[in-house]
């Protein structure tokens, strides 16, 4: 009886998977007809809505830049350091 058993729930586990793995292509839904694609629009040229922007800028405020502190302050450990060309 348990060998039946065995062998009955082998046969039941290969039958679901050959039904699973079958190869049929799925049903495809035809379109509406009269309704047209929706196309994301692009942002313009230097837009950065949407956008992913990366980088490093080292500096935490600058003459200028509306900081209370008015001066250039840097990461480094000379922080009044001020700021090289390169």
């Amino acid at each position: 009886m348990n060998k039946k058993r065995f062998n009955c729930l082998l046969a039941l586990v290969l039958l679901a998977t050959l039904v699973a793995c079958s190869k049929k292509d799925p049903v495809e839904v035809p379109d509406v007809p009269g309704k047209e694609e929706e196309k994301p629009t692009t942002s313009p040229p230097g837009d950065v809505v949407g956008k992913i922007t990366a980088g490093y800028q080292g500096w935490f405020a600058a003459i200028g830049d509306g900081s209370p502190i008015n001066r250039f302050w840097h990461w480094s450990h000379i922080w009044e350091q001020l700021p090289s060309p390169t």
